[in-house]
């Protein structure tokens, strides 16, 4: 944990240029008081359909791995009502250290966990791992097990039990 104010720029450039649309790759550098440096490299998507809100829906999860699992998909609703940009976001609660460090040490040998690779995510004091994964229109299908994705807000808010929250961000 750092509490000192940390410094975030583009690495190669002062501004990004999102006059016309596609995809940047850019490199932002965080420091701290203390010379502490990353460099994190981002895509940038600039549409002129991008989300207007997004839907978020949870689930509980089935897992045969030693913790309560919970996902929540993130779907981007344009202005159009299309979906854009939908993520799946699992987090592991385990019960003790011992099941939450050999979760830990599975995904360092293997590079995922529970069958799933994407960004990771670990919290050692509260015992929980979350792993966030850029779904495709193949991916929607294969965890719904459909022939086609819904692509109303309706629709898609009935394959979940629990009733979808909405958010401009």
């Amino acid at each position: 944990d750092d509490t000192t104010k940390p410094t975030v720029k583009f690495e190669d450039q002062e501004t990004v240029d999102t006059s016309s649309e596609g995809e940047q790759t850019l490199s932002i550098v965080v420091s701290d008081i203390y010379e502490n440096e990353i460099v994190v490299k981002v895509k940038l998507i600039v549409s002129n359909n991008a989300p207007q809100e997004y839907m978020y829906c949870e689930t509980t999860l089935n897992t045969e791995v030693n913790a309560t699992a919970n996902a929540t998909y993130r779907f981007g609703i344009t202005s159009l009502g299309e979906l854009y940009n939908s993520k799946k976001v699992i987090t592991y609660e385990f019960e003790d250290e011992e099941t939450y460090n050999n979760a830990v040490k599975e995904i360092e040998e293997t590079g995922k966990y529970d069958n799933y690779e994407g960004s990771v995510f670990m919290d050692e004091q509260s015992y929980t791992i979350t792993i966030t994964i850029d779904l495709t229109n193949d991916d929607l299908l294969k965890n719904f097990d459909l022939d086609s994705f819904p692509t109303s807000e309706g629709d898609i808010e009935a394959l979940f039990t629990n009733p979808c929250e909405y958010s401009e961000d």
